[in-house]
């Protein structure tokens, strides 16, 4: 049986998971994982996607990912591939470096990148590394802690914390503080994050090295189209009634209805009755 086709679509935010062959090491010195942020700097100014976050541990690393002009297979294939070389030359070894095909899990609602990005920067702590997560300096927790926005696009979470960036940092260090249980079954052992039964994605049954759109586009999906920036999008999502933001709505009111959602689930996703959505109509 042939492998199925993933699901892409340009905007669409994946958790990568990566894992040695055998679970064998393949960042058995700094310089290695040194050697694969570098590259993955130099993909970004290639390929023109988001980094929303990563950790790299000795025999694996989990990256989040946003697709924006090319698809996540070609960005993975020429990651993976040129580490791959360069682990094998200095290690003068020959064959696989990693276990397989990448796992890439879809992350439908933007509202679980939260508890993503703390359960993969926790990952080091789950698994004795260290204590905290600020000990751990392979992972994009010092992007985000230090404000440092020109590796990760740290501001795309951050907003989601607070529109102001000093209060965004106080609340992220808070929540990275946070324990949870382990949420592997949730963030690793599925194949979307945060599906409901409002929304639903079709696979894409074309060629893997293109991007489509889904068949039922996401509210949030639909909302990003319709704002100019994602300022507007979240003061929406937050419920704000500044006049200016009125077209912005009506837009995306206008989108949702014609995918078939229903003033209900419209209104709820940005905290609006439906008797405010019928007068936008």
């Amino acid at each position: 049986m042939g492998r199925k086709p993933r699901i892409e679509y340009q905007g669409a935010i994946f958790h990568v998971i990566q894992r040695g062959n055998n679970k064998e090491t393949i960042f058995p010195r700094d310089r290695d994982k040194g050697f694969f942020l570098e590259e993955l700097k130099s993909l970004k100014k290639v390929y023109n996607f988001r980094l929303l976050g990563h950790v790299l541990l000795n025999n694996h690393y989990h990256l989040i990912i946003q697709t924006l002009d090319e698809p996540l297979q070609k960005i993975m294939h020429r990651l993976n591939s040129t580490f791959a070389r360069y682990f094998n030359f200095f290690q003068e070894r020959s064959g696989h470096v990693f276990q397989g095909r990448y796992k890439a899990i879809l992350v439908l609602e933007d509202r679980y990148l939260f508890a993503l990005l703390r359960y993969i920067h926790q990952n080091p702590v789950r698994a004795g590394i260290c204590d905290s997560v600020d000990k751990y300096p392979w992972s994009s927790d010092e992007s985000y802690r230090q404000n440092k926005d020109d590796f990760v696009d740290i501001q795309i979470i951050l907003d989601m914390f607070n529109s102001h960036r000093k209060k965004a940092l106080h609340k992220y260090s808070l929540f990275m503080a946070e324990k949870e249980l382990d949420l592997s079954k949730e963030f690793e052992e599925v194949q979307l994050i945060g599906e409901t039964k409002h929304q639903t994605v079709v696979q894409n049954n074309k060629a893997e090295d293109g991007l489509s759109s889904p068949k039922r586009k996401g509210l949030d999906y639909i909302l990003k189209e319709a704002v100019p920036s994602l300022e507007e999008f979240q003061l929406i999502k937050e419920g704000s009634r500044s006049r200016k933001l009125t077209p912005y709505k009506k837009e995306y009111v206008r989108q949702a209805r014609s995918e078939r959602y229903t003033l209900e689930e419209i209104g709820n996703n940005i905290s609006l009755s439906q008797v405010a959505i019928l007068k936008m109509l």
